[in-house]
């Protein structure tokens, strides 16, 4: 029975350790995707103006390819 026990004591903190590091995992990913999405937002506005001061060019600018 004491076998048993300390099994069950030894799968309950080893559940637990598990459980704590997907926990902080899943809040590191989230943190790590909050940035990515914050980046990725900034570089989309940044491509918008980028397309719109193009589109406000005189057209004989346009030629030189930029």
């Amino acid at each position: 029975m004491r076998r048993y026990l300390a099994d069950r004591q030894a799968i309950t903190a080893c559940e637990t350790k598990r459980d704590t590091e997907i926990v902080e995992l899943r809040r590191r990913i989230s943190v790590i995707e909050d940035e990515a999405a914050n980046q990725i937002e900034g570089l989309r506005v940044d491509q918008g103006f980028s397309r719109m001061v193009r589109a406000l060019r005189p057209p004989r600018d346009r030629r030189d390819g930029a």
